[in-house]
């Protein structure tokens, strides 16, 4: 964790200049030579036909921290939606509503590809 300058005021070009410099070391440097998935991969299982703005904010989220590929498991009745608010989210149907046809192992096989996992937000009451 870095060290936040405490003796200085935030408000003078000096003290601002080190609360910048304190931040900036909190994030990864980017790199031309980066390549898509080289700062982060991340998926979110979550969602549901009446919650899909959270697992759209997770994974929002997370992008706005520099992770630049992000999967987005929700129930077909989510996927539309979850996908109209973003074009950057890749969004995968899988998630089974009811006793439905479920998809387990294709989520678990796209697991081993991401560095994250986010498990939750949306799924409802009864999920």
């Amino acid at each position: 964790m870095a060290n936040i300058p405490q003796s200085k005021s935030l408000h003078s070009t000096e003290g601002g200049k080190e609360l910048l410099k304190c931040v900036q070391s909190l994030f990864p440097k980017l790199d031309e030579k980066n390549k898509k998935g080289d700062c982060g991969r991340i998926a979110v299982i979550g969602g549901s036909q009446e919650y899909t703005g959270a697992p759209y904010f997770a994974a929002i989220s997370s992008l706005k921290f520099g992770a630049d590929i992000l999967h987005v498991f929700c129930p077909k009745e989510a996927a539309t939606v979850i996908k109209s608010y973003s074009p950057e989210l890749i969004v995968h149907p899988l998630l089974s509503v009811g006793n439905g046809d479920n998809k387990w192992k294709e989520i678990f096989d796209w697991l081993d590809r991401v560095n994250a996992v986010v498990i939750g937000p949306g799924l409802g009451r009864n999920d």
